[in-house]
């Protein structure tokens, strides 16, 4: 077994063993090769920043930083053939004047004109949208929308043969892209998290923002012509030679932004952004109100000056006040003169002079309403007795809700107003359209603070979909990173490990303890492989519904968290066999089961319980399956039950986290697959329990 491992990977070995050094050893056919190339040409993505871009004729960019280390090391020059789109570079290397591409995805029409070297770039696939688009939670939401990728990028056809439902459209370029998107031609663009982060931040900030991962690791290559096949090899032994500090110093160089600032400042703008729609409604709300206070007060003034002018009515002259925009009525208690009033106040509620020739029609009229009209009286006449003791011809104004003749109603301000030879006058403006204007204002005031707080609440959600979305992308690019450096010193290591076992076979020594360390050394490289492949699968989330075993879910999470449950030496005790199988999505299940064993282990350690255990079992019903993760921590206060799921609730430090793992576990159960996540406290601790409904989940 050992020796047929070695001969795989010797194959391997004669690139990997030249990883260390940075001399590039070439034999004569490829010296010689060069020696008459002279140089070198090449083609290359006019616009994918930070990766590559034609700048004043000049390549610059990762790839540019790579090229440059290549030239220098096999001493030819690399000449660029400037281009205007990815597809023209494309169609200059089929027509062969291109030697190289100097940043390529494998595909196999591309297959059938160029060569491709080993990846030194991996990249995770997203799509931008406009900054007011809802979150879209899974890719199949996608129907039916147009989503944009530049013209013979590689993704083009990998994706219309994976979601063949998908509208895609083919964009002369990254800018064309942003601009169909900004302006609705387009529902999003599709290309790398990091490329389109990068625009983001230089000319879209707060109008295009990342909304979905679509899983799709790109591996990208150099492609030389394959009709000269040295040329394949020259740069293939070239990359090999350039260290791992020389890619680390390129990569921090250029990639080092689009892991810090795009969550930063999004997430400032967008906050900023909410704050400013608060205070816009405060500002509209208060300049409303503040229209009323005007309007009212030049409404006052208008009265004033109008009562001024009632002062010189006298009984023979109500005529007079025909031009004034009130009603007036004039009665005599005692009987001695006839009843008068102004047109204005017949055309105002429609009665005829003889309908209310008397105080007691009128008020019979006027406020069908036996209780109200008692309360009308009430007031009015506490409102001429106050007039009277303050020595005034006029009393102070009560707002009435005066019934017209035609059954409607009308709301007035009215006011008692006395002449010598005790005749009455009763004053009447109507206010109808002042208490609608203050109804509604009352009505925007009293559900303006519930419309922010649903808003608020809008975008805190929306912005936890961006953060988790954001945080996976951004780490399943970390973990694509450390795992491409990985594999190579790895591979070395089981190669350097089976030449000394066939050396020492070769000798006939033999010697059990260094047997043994040697079979260490080749499981624990095996382990590391294994660990960094599962956190790679982990951070690249599967949007596809796939049908999975529920105990491989546990074990990968296990194998994930191994580290920190051996640490705290705590004991696992898993009651689950192969034998039930769902339909959902993998990676965002094992998600929510790595999210509720570490808060387990963390609820363990944090109270220092001496024989630290978890529990998984499950439990079949006709209709669900039901996943519980319980342990032995002493169970969650009974207040704070209903609190664990609420976003930013902790109870830990804020080194540890920020409290949104059991709300996002709870969304992902609930809302991406149909099911139910809940906690209670057992006797010796907390259970939670993630129900999945055998049917819905199966969509």
């Amino acid at each position: 077994m050992k020796l047929l491992l070695l001969s795989l990977i010797f194959t391997f070995n004669s690139y990997a063993l030249a990883t260390d050094s940075q001399q590039l050893i070439l034999n004569e056919d490829e010296t010689r090769y060069l020696k008459e190339k002279k140089y070198i040409t090449m083609c290359s993505t006019p616009n994918w920043m930070p990766f590559e871009e034609i700048h004043n004729g000049k390549l610059r960019g990762l790839s540019a930083d790579y090229m440059k280390l290549i030239s220098e090391k096999i001493k030819t020059p690399i000449i660029l053939v400037p281009t205007v789109t990815w597809d023209e570079s494309l169609q200059k290397a089929k027509n062969r004047e291109c030697d190289i591409l100097s940043i390529s995805a494998k595909t196999p029409s591309r297959q059938k004109y160029m060569d491709f070297t080993h990846s030194y770039i991996s990249i995770l696939n997203v799509i931008a949208t406009k900054t007011n688009t809802p979150f879209i939670e899974r890719v199949e939401n996608l129907k039916e929308k147009k989503i944009g990728i530049v013209k013979g990028y590689a993704i083009v056809d990998i994706y219309k043969k994976r979601y063949p439902w998908m509208k895609i459209v083919e964009v002369d370029s990254l800018e064309d892209g942003f601009n169909r998107v900004e302006n609705s031609e387009l529902y999003g663009y599709l290309d790398s998290s990091i490329v389109i982060t990068d625009l983001i931040q230089k000319e879209y900030l707060g109008k295009i923002n990342i909304n979905i991962q679509v899983n799709r690791e790109n591996n990208i290559c150099i492609a030389t012509r394959n009709d000269e096949k040295i040329l394949h090899t020259i740069f293939e032994k070239a990359l090999l030679t350039i260290d791992n500090a020389q890619k680390q110093e390129i990569r921090e160089k250029w990639l080092r932004v689009s892991y810090t600032d795009k969550i930063d400042y999004t997430l400032v703008i967008e906050i900023i952004l909410m704050a400013l729609v608060i205070i816009l409604i405060f500002l509209y709300a208060n300049l409303r109100l503040r229209k009323e206070i005007k309007k009212r007060e030049e409404l006052e003034v208008e009265k004033s000056s109008i009562f001024k002018k009632l002062h010189k009515i006298t009984n023979d002259n109500i005529e007079f006040i025909e031009d004034l925009p009130i009603g007036i009525v004039s009665s005599d208690p005692n009987g001695v003169q006839e009843t008068k009033c102004n047109k204005i106040f017949l055309q105002m509620f429609g009665w005829e002079l003889e309908e209310i020739d008397t105080l007691e029609k009128w008020f019979n009229n006027a406020y069908p309403n036996e209780k109200y009209r008692e309360e009308v009286i009430t007031e009015w006449t506490q409102k001429v007795e106050e007039s009277i003791q303050n020595n005034k011809p006029y009393s102070t104004p009560m707002e009435v809700l005066v019934t017209c003749k035609d059954g409607s109603t009308k709301w007035c301000q009215a006011r008692y107003y006395e002449k010598k030879n005790f005749i009455h006058a009763g004053i009447f403006v109507d206010i109808s359209e002042q208490k609608e204007a203050e109804k509604q204002l009352y009505v925007l005031n009293d559900s303006l603070e519930e419309k922010i707080e649903v808003e608020i609440e809008k975008n805190n959600k929306q912005h936890l979909m961006m953060m988790e979305q954001a945080k996976l992308s951004q780490m399943g690019e970390m973990i694509a990173n450390i795992a491409h450096q990985w594999r190579q010193p790895l591979a070395q290591v089981n190669s350097s490990v089976l030449i000394i076992d066939t050396v020492l076979q070769k000798q006939q020594f033999q010697n059990e303890l260094v047997e043994s360390k040697l079979l260490e050394i080749e499981e624990l490289t095996q382990y590391m492989s294994n660990t960094i492949e599962n956190f790679q699968n982990f951070f690249n989330p599967n949007k596809e519904k796939t049908i999975f075993v529920l105990r491989e879910v546990i074990d990968k999470s296990l194998i994930l968290l191994q580290g920190v449950i051996n640490a705290n030496y705590t004991v696992i005790e898993v009651n689950v066999d192969k034998s039930y199988t769902i339909k959902g999505l993998f990676s965002e299940f094992q998600q929510v089961v790595v999210v509720l064993i570490n808060n387990a282990n963390d609820a363990l350690i944090l109270r220092k319980v001496k024989e630290p255990k978890i529990t998984i079992d499950i439990q079949e019903t006709a209709k669900s399956y039901i996943l519980s993760i319980s342990d032995n921590a002493g169970g969650i206060e009974a207040l704070r039950l209903e609190q664990v799921f609420e976003p930013y609730y902790t109870t830990k430090h804020p080194s540890q986290g920020i409290g949104i793992g059991l709300y996002m576990a709870k969304i992902i159960i609930e809302q991406g697959m149909h099911g139910m996540l809940s906690v209670k406290n057992n006797p010796n601790g907390a259970c939670f329990s993630i129900e999945i409904n055998k049917e819905k989940n199966d969509r």
